[in-house]
């Protein structure tokens, strides 16, 4: 009866295992929801820890050393994993139900073709299906925050806060960290890449042992004997911004790296990176004495230069509006033109600069005034070979002097003709191409048309990370820019290679220190110039 009774036992015992597990499921059915959780197991099996004679059930392994019931465990917990191989399509399917509840779907297909493309299928199918979850997860942790603030940008009055040389934090805007997941750009936050690449050298750190030489990323190393010629074929920075482009497209595939000997009864093993099917444009990336030894530098240059590409994304937002001068300071003008005949036209300017508040007025008041025509006068001003032209109502008060300059008398007595002329047949003055300006120094020299500053921003990228260097990738990032942009913000992207974004992050990031600063320095000033005439110089990077 004994005997029966541990049959029965061990019959019920697969039933009450399936019991066990289906509890233990639905235990866990949080877990599954859960966003905030980093692990992908799906399935969870339970273990009878207080069953009564199990370990006289289950079969041993005499050669294991481990405990009855361990082994028992080790059982369950691999059976389990058998079933759950598929735990990450899981829980992306749950994660696709959980945005689908806001309307959000993941772009899974386009960023999977777009990998592929970039860096092959070895790191594509090794790791993507478990960061998708991650940027899924991170999207839906985050999207209360997200929408809520969609349309805001960071506070600009608190001072940011660096990490080291390369990561500012403070200073990131909503719609970056958004678009940042949508694309799977891993960081969000402000960073300067320029340095980024400058400080790692892109790594080839050469390092020598036993006559190899090999690429390392964690520190700095100095050499004191290299083989003729490596370092420069080596070396990823320097002028030639085509071929960093280069050797981090082409770094992160596989099939594109060869190893080669040099010569025939050679001892030195060369690792080749292959542009196209001419050899001249190969690449001579590294060499070796020991071709293993070659080979296993080969694996470690792909996983960095892949790490690399990973690091080097990322997004600058540049508000236009941040970068004009105060409102209520005395920093805003404006100009216009005046027809004198059909093919000559002259144009005038403020007499003095204004705040911001008092300037509109100002130009309100001289438009209703050119418009009535009656009472306006016209004098000459300036000295011989610089004379120009006042237009004024009241004696010692002009309203507006012309911006050209006129060498003779005769000249600008011609001009002054011309307009009494017309003041007197019309009855009236059109004022045409009106334009409000903003300065930035007292010598009115540096001038800047305020149509620069409404509703607009730029987007600044580095054009040398592989998936920014696709086309692809490019007309994706501008469909979701285009889908999350404010609509009544008029913006422009910009991918600037290295010495380009090295120039251009001098000046942004010497702004955003001083940003927060409660006082318009002249320094400040000077600062938001530059960089206001450096984005305005963008225009033939762009892809808009």
């Amino acid at each position: 009866r004994k005997a029966q009774v541990k049959q029965l036992k061990a019959f019920l015992l697969p039933f009450d295992q399936l019991m066990a597990n289906f509890l233990e499921q639905l235990t866990h059915l949080y877990t599954l929801y859960d966003v905030n959780n980093s692990g992908v197991q799906t399935y969870f099996c339970q273990e009878f820890e207080d069953m009564e004679g199990l370990q006289e059930l289950i079969k041993v392994d005499p050669k294991n050393q481990k405990e009855p019931l361990d082994q028992w465990s080790d059982v369950l917990k691999a059976l389990n994993s058998r079933f759950d191989a598929n735990g990450v399509r899981r829980l992306n399917e749950v994660a696709d139900n959980l945005l689908a509840r806001y309307a959000e779907e993941f772009p899974t297909y386009v960023l999977q073709k777009i990998n592929t493309s970039c860096f092959g299928k070895h790191f594509t199918d090794e790791d993507f299906d478990k960061k998708l979850l991650s940027w899924k997860r991170k999207l839906v942790a985050n999207y209360g925050r997200l929408s809520y603030n969609r349309a805001k940008s960071f506070n600009y009055t608190v001072k940011p806060e660096s990490e080291g040389p390369i990561t500012i934090h403070n200073t990131t805007a909503t719609i970056v960290e958004k678009i940042s997941i949508l694309l799977g750009i891993y960081h969000s936050e402000t960073r300067n890449l320029s340095a980024l690449v400058d400080h790692t050298r892109m790594t080839p750190k050469l390092i020598l042992e036993e006559d190899f030489i090999f690429l390392k990323d964690d520190e700095i190393l100095v050499v004191e004997k290299l083989i003729k010629g490596i370092k420069d074929r080596v070396e990823l920075t320097g002028e030639s911004e085509v071929r960093v482009n280069d050797i981090l497209s082409l770094g992160v595939v596989q099939s594109n790296y060869q190893v080669e000997q040099e010569g025939k009864g050679s001892k030195t093993y060369n690792v080749i990176l292959k542009k196209d099917k001419q050899p001249e444009n190969n690449i001579q990336l590294m060499s070796g004495l020991a071709k293993k030894d070659v080979e296993k530098a080969q694996s470690h240059a792909l996983n960095f230069l892949k790490k690399m590409n990973d690091k080097s994304e990322g997004i600058h937002l540049i508000e236009h509006l941040l970068l004009a001068p105060p409102v209520r300071g005395y920093h805003f003008g404006f100009s216009f033109k005046l027809k004198l005949s059909t093919t000559e036209t002259l144009e005038f300017k403020q007499t003095k600069l204004l705040d911001n508040h008092n300037r509109n007025r100002f130009v309100d008041s001289l438009k209703s005034q050119m418009e009535e025509g009656q009472g306006l006068k016209f004098n000459r001003t300036g000295e011989q070979g610089s004379f120009g032209i006042e237009i004024y109502k009241t004696e010692n008060k002009p309203l507006a002097i012309s911006t050209s300059k006129f060498v003779t008398i005769k000249e600008v007595e011609d001009r002054i003709s011309m307009l009494e002329k017309i003041g007197e047949t019309q009855g009236s003055f059109e004022i045409l191409d009106q334009k409000y300006c903003a300065y930035y120094d007292k010598e009115e020299t540096k001038k800047v048309d305020e149509a620069f500053f409404s509703f607009r921003m730029s987007f600044v990228l580095p054009s040398w990370p592989v998936r920014f260097q696709a086309a692809s990738f490019k007309k994706q990032f501008s469909n979701i820019l285009y889908q999350h942009a404010p609509i009544h913000i008029q913006y422009q992207t910009y991918w600037l290679g290295l010495p380009k974004l090295r120039d251009f992050e001098e000046t942004y990031f010497a702004w955003l220190e001083k940003l927060s600063d409660e006082k318009m320095t002249e320094k400040r000033m000077s600062i938001a110039y530059d960089l206001v005439e450096k984005i305005k110089k963008l225009h033939k990077y762009t892809d808009n």
